[in-house]
């Protein structure tokens, strides 16, 4: 109900928005309040070198991914995905997710990400541990969707 109170007295103070995307990248496509904070906010400023070494962007780009799958937004996810082969469609629909990272580990434009998965697509639970490379490109972190697809989940065919 907050929150409900919260997006309605933004959007009465700035108006009807029709963008669906805001200016910060982790703020998912189906979250309450994309509309609003896209006709709040600026462009923000991106510190490079900072965004390069940070391990929780890094972290962040592989919640991304699975965010816009959450949203049923491949578009979304693939923003935050490098090497994605044209035409990709996913497979399946992911319900939920439980993300637990054992390390990051960065060094210059690449990096790994260790993890277990939880995730429940089409309504059955599915268990995975692997390592999600990472790439440095346009001031943000991307997974290798090659890494992505070797787990061998319909979400990424």
């Amino acid at each position: 109900m907050t929150r409900l109170l919260f997006g309605l007295v933004i959007v009465a103070l700035w108006g009807s928005v029709s963008a669906q995307r805001t200016p910060f990248a982790d703020v998912s496509p189906c979250h309450w309040a994309t509309e609003s904070l896209a006709g709040i906010a600026g462009t923000p400023e991106v510190d490079v070198e900072q965004a390069r070494t940070s391990t929780y962007l890094a972290e962040n780009a592989f919640r991304q991914v699975l965010e816009g799958l959450k949203c049923g937004d491949l578009g979304w996810s693939a923003g935050f995905m490098s090497g994605t082969p044209e035409g990709t469609v996913s497979n399946g629909e992911l319900q939920s997710y439980t993300l637990a990272v054992a390390s990051v580990t960065l060094a210059g434009d690449s990096g790994s990400l260790d993890y277990s998965l939880t995730a429940v697509i089409d309504g059955g639970e599915v268990v995975r541990a692997g390592v999600a490379e990472l790439v440095f490109a346009g001031k943000r972190w991307r997974v290798r969707y090659d890494s992505l697809a070797a787990l061998g989940l319909p979400l990424f065919p």
